[in-house]
């Protein structure tokens, strides 16, 4: 009788596997979701109406995961969302389909009573009605309410936004998708209502996610080892950023501040490649997501986070960037009026007088400045770390690109801490791999290296060389500022340019990703 009762609740766990699915993949306490909700900011957030394109719209719920249909609404010049601001009164009757509340609403409009069908949540239908006539109830507004309009702007369905799914027919496609004003997406709609606004939420499988994020990220045409390096750490990213907005009702968003996505109209053929050659793949260190944070050139060499933000953190390490050869971003010129200081001291309500110029009082070890100070007629403004970059946002050419910068009338930043030519680079096929220096040592590329010509032209490494101990001292300068600069971002983890720089010299997508991110390891 045991042994049958064993067998009985072996089955029943083999048979709620089956339905419920594979338990979640967890990494410490993060847990890898199967589908990820993200919130629309760049274009559809906090907007009074939210239009869909599709000519036919599924009304439908969330299961397991995935998208249940319960009924396609039709309209030749596609919806209109919006947030609900009237009051409705609902008959009692409820209907398991909207086909028939709908035939009861075509009862009620007959006698001149107008209203909409009401979904109310998985085979739950109800008719809202315009007027109270005394058998129904009035309808509370809990503020998630919305209502999907016809092209025509008549009413169709009342819902709650954050709870009722939407999609779009597949158009030609194995899976739907639906279009808004600026852009296709797979997977559904939600809508999450503020007030009376809307913001579209895209929920979507993760790995069909990063589809739309690889590309906006990084050139689709790079190196396919780049690109999979790039799939692997936004994988990791969005994992370790799951939580960011959940107040919001999202996980991400579509913006810089997680990553960048553009749904399927931002999806190439070699960047879809590079995720499904890299499916599952994560970045961990002792056990836990990474925090695998990339920018686009580094201008020579990596930043530490504690230079940054004043965080440590064991992987994330500065390191030479020798690959970075071909960057991205080049290196940039600006010139910054005083009157332009001015306006980012009046914005920020510091006062010190009217701006006479700029001191760089220190560089960090990477060669990025640390301490700048502004200088007043009455005073001085020291700024540090990322602070630095962000005080010019109010300048015509916003934020500067980097903080690896030099201050006077340089026409580019100069190459600081090059090798001697007694070194030897010793290649392995194309591609750089040992370097003996004049004493006989040998060490991996991958510490500082610059390789000059007999003129003192860089022939290995470029304009790009490792800009450690890039600290010329205290430079100030008067009047209108020139700085001259390299790198675009906050340099911390992948340098993007040097990414493409290591594909193309031969390296694969894991030896990208072990160099960038220090003692970590590739985990499905």
């Amino acid at each position: 009788m045991q042994k049958n009762k064993r067998k009985y609740i072996l089955i029943l766990c083999a048979i709620s596997m089956f339905i419920v699915g594979r338990p979640a993949l967890t990494y410490g306490t993060t847990i890898v979701p199967k589908t990820i909700r993200v919130g629309l900011r760049s274009a559809y957030a906090g907007k009074s109406s939210i239009a869909i394109k599709n000519t036919q719209l599924q009304v439908g719920y969330e299961r397991q995961d995935r998208f249940q249909s319960e009924e396609t609404l039709s309209s030749p010049t596609g919806f209109l969302l919006k947030a609900n601001t009237g009051n409705y009164y609902a008959d009692k009757n409820t209907f398991s389909t909207y086909t028939e509340a709908n035939k009861l609403l075509s009862n009620y409009k007959s006698q001149g009573t107008s209203g909409l069908v009401a979904y109310k949540g998985p085979g739950n239908w109800q008719v809202y009605l315009e007027k109270n006539l005394g058998q129904t109830s009035p309808v509370s507004n809990t503020g998630s309410e919305i209502i999907v309009y016809d092209g025509a702007g008549n009413p169709m369905i009342f819902c709650d936004g954050a709870k009722t799914g939407f999609a779009g027919i597949n158009q030609g496609y194995s899976f739907n998708l639906t279009s808004l004003a600026n852009g296709s997406y797979r997977g559904w709609f939600e809508f999450v209502r503020r007030g009376s606004t809307i913001t579209a939420v895209n929920i979507v499988d993760h790995e069909e996610y990063l589809y739309g994020v690889i590309a906006a990220e990084m050139p689709a045409s790079w190196h396919i080892e780049a690109l999979k390096a790039q799939a692997v750490a936004a994988r990791s990213m969005s994992i370790y950023q799951s939580r960011k907005y959940i107040s919001d009702g999202y996980n991400v968003c579509d913006t810089v501040y997680t990553q960048v996505y553009k749904g399927f109209s931002g999806e190439y053929e070699s960047t879809n490649r590079a995720v499904d050659e890299t499916r599952g793949m994560v970045v961990t260190h002792n056990g836990k997501i990474a925090e695998t944070l990339f920018f686009s050139t580094s201008g020579g060499y990596t930043e530490d986070p504690q230079y940054v933000w004043g965080n440590q953190v064991a992987y994330l390490k500065a390191v030479p960037d020798p690959y970075e050869t071909d960057p991205e971003m080049k290196p940039w010129t600006r010139t910054i009026t005083l009157a332009e200081i001015d306006k980012c001291l009046r914005n920020q309500k510091v006062n010190i007088g009217p701006a006479k110029g700029l001191r760089i009082n220190s560089y960090t070890p990477a060669g990025r400045v640390n301490e700048l100070e502004i200088i007043g007629t009455s005073g001085t403004h020291k700024l540090t770390r990322e602070n630095i970059r962000t005080f010019f946002s109010a300048t015509n050419g916003g934020s500067l690109r980097s903080r690896m910068f030099t201050i006077g009338k340089q026409t580019q930043a100069p190459i600081i801490n090059t090798r001697p030519i007694e070194d030897i680079v010793v290649y392995r096929g194309e591609r750089p791999s040992y370097v003996i220096s004049a004493s006989g040592k040998i060490r991996p590329v991958g510490n500082t290296l610059v390789v000059q010509g007999a003129g003192g032209q860089a022939i290995y490494g470029g304009s790009q060389g490792s800009n450690q101990g890039n600290n010329q001292g205290p430079q100030t300068q008067y009047g209108d500022i020139v700085i001259s600069g390299r790198g675009y971002g906050h340099g911390v983890g992948m340098s993007q340019s040097g990414a493409k720089g290591m594909a193309q010299a031969g390296y694969s997508y894991d030896e990208i990703i072990k160099y960038y991110y220090q003692g970590v390891e590739l985990q499905k």
